[in-house]
């Protein structure tokens, strides 16, 4: 089988990550904060701090957290580093990111485990994180629909599923690369995403057993911030939603 890197849609996102390691692309301070533990703290998504400390009241421990399509830097190592969640990061590209991180002298700031968004389940079981965050990623997956399906699937009932991204990569982009799909929140706050060549969209949370507690407001021009807040609930059925 062909190593994901050889896809061109992930060749041009290595590319994209090979010149911002290099610090000479559009956001050398975003990779610095990021892996410089002095500076970590600058890109760490503090508005979820009580929803850690919330999920560890429920559960009675340190909470599990997934970082989905985290990139070869994960936005959420000060948490990690601070003590208030254990990080897990899972990439496709995992391995040539290390790669690039030694090429650029850059530590690892968590551990980068190779993993589609498609295929979660299998890599790490089901109910194994008490949150899982996906950050601007979500359009980037060959699926939106299966990533959505698996990152519920591994979330522990009870947990909060987050999704934060710009709207409309894909037109933004001219459906270069990965940008292959357009993502926003409809006048009801529901996660929509329409794919190149279909023009049905879709609403990605449809059939999951996922309570939104948290959204911006409809979001369905291009190149607005979406962030959406879920927490899973207990089914009512037997249905078996790992399977994906």
């Amino acid at each position: 089988m062909d190593s994901p890197a050889s896809d061109p849609g992930f060749g041009s996102e290595l590319s994209y990550w090979d010149t911002e390691l290099s610090l000479e692309g559009t956001y050398p301070e975003a990779i610095l904060n990021r892996s410089i533990p002095e500076r970590m703290e600058k890109e760490f998504p503090a508005y979820l701090v009580p929803r850690f400390e919330e999920l560890r009241g429920v559960f009675g421990s340190i909470p599990r957290v997934l970082d989905v399509g985290s990139g070869p830097l994960s936005m959420l190592s000060h948490g990690h580093r601070m003590g208030i969640f254990q990080l897990t990061a899972a990439d496709p590209l995992a391995t040539a990111y290390r790669d690039l991180l030694r090429k650029h002298n850059h530590p690892e700031n968590c551990a980068l485990v190779e993993c589609s968004g498609e295929d979660l389940v299998r890599c790490f079981g089901p109910e194994s994180f008490e949150m899982v965050w996906i950050h601007n990623a979500l359009d980037h997956s060959q699926d939106p629909a299966k990533v959505m399906q698996a990152m519920t699937g591994v979330l522990r009932t009870g947990g909060y599923l987050v999704v934060q991204g710009w709207t409309r990569e894909g037109t933004t982009e001219l459906w270069n690369g990965l940008h292959q799909h357009d993502l926003y929140l409809d006048s009801t706050k529901r996660l929509m995403c329409e794919t190149r060549g279909n023009p049905r969209a879709v609403c990605l949370s449809d059939g999951l057993p996922l309570d939104v507690v948290e959204a911006f407001e409809p979001t369905e021009v291009p190149k607005m911030w979406l962030r959406l807040i879920c927490r899973k609930r207990k089914l009512l059925n037997e249905v078996n939603l790992i399977t994906v």
